[in-house]
């Protein structure tokens, strides 16, 4: 018996018989880790493409199994797998589930309206270059639904400004 890894989770298997025939096969191993799966990278490619059409976690799933992509010795795409890979590629599920407040903007929509990360605008207020109070009703944090707010938060991404006021008694 000759076996001969082709991958990180497959070998390649050949029987020689006694007569001087052989038999050959493929075998999926198993990985521990996703990364370690030789068709990982088409899978993180059509959940990164199905994602961004709006395709469910679930419908992601379905579509991996009727390709025949699987995990280890056979085992179906599991949902918290696509997950996993989907918020690793940074795609957000639902984004029309984001919470809205009549009136203001949420972090994220001053993020995208400005073009930096949620982090970027987190680390700013953490740092106190952003003055802005948790919103106690909403426990978030909440921005006036204004443009020189926005226009405010663009300065401070161009370095025009090096803080920016948003306290309730603070003029935008």
């Amino acid at each position: 018996m000759v076996l001969e890894r082709t991958a990180a989770d497959r070998v390649a298997v050949r029987v020689v018989w006694a007569g001087g025939d052989w038999s050959e096969f493929a075998a999926d191993t198993g990985g521990h880790a996703l990364r370690e799966l030789s068709g990982i990278g088409a899978i993180e490619r059509l959940v990164a493409e199905m994602a961004r059409a709006g395709a469910s976690d679930a419908a992601i799933a379905e579509a991996l199994d009727a390709q025949g992509h699987h995990l280890d010795h056979g085992r179906r795409v599991l949902l918290s797998t696509i997950r996993k890979l989907r918020l690793a590629q940074g795609i957000r599920y639902r984004p029309e589930m984001r919470r809205r407040v009549a009136g203001a903007l949420t972090l994220p929509e001053v993020a995208e309206a400005v073009g930096v990360s949620q982090a970027w605008l987190h680390h700013r207020i953490r740092t106190g270059r952003i003055r802005l109070a948790l919103d106690p009703q909403h426990r978030m944090y909440l921005f006036p639904n204004d443009p020189a707010v926005l226009d405010a938060v663009r300065q401070l991404v161009d370095g025009s400004v090096t803080t920016v006021d948003l306290t309730p008694s603070a003029p935008h």
